[in-house]
């Protein structure tokens, strides 16, 4: 997770913070297609999680996910890992930076 300084806001006293979560998606399958079809699915879903619940159920702001950066992990002697690694930005206000 990368955790950036807040933003402030004086009137009333905020802290906006935004943290980014890395997510990795790894499929192993010995098919090309295959693989490629599993992690689009994959992603798919998540991307459907966080569309509808952005809020996190009140715990952030908002949240969105940036486009993936997608990874071919070949394996001798086994299949190939098609990799996504996904960013997904949180942010949230606080008036308390310890709480």
């Amino acid at each position: 997770m990368c955790f950036r300084k807040p933003e402030v806001l004086l009137s009333p006293l905020t802290y906006i913070y935004e943290h980014f979560a890395s997510l990795e998606v790894m499929v192993q399958h010995p098919d090309q297609a295959t693989r490629d079809s599993v992690v689009d699915a994959l992603l798919g879903s998540i991307g459907g999680i966080i569309t509808s619940n952005r809020s996190l159920d009140g715990l952030a702001e908002w949240m969105i996910a940036r486009s993936p950066d997608f990874n071919d992990e070949p394996i001798e002697g086994a299949p190939t890992i098609r990799a996504a690694t996904l960013q997904v930005m949180i942010r949230f206000f606080t008036a308390d930076p310890l709480n």
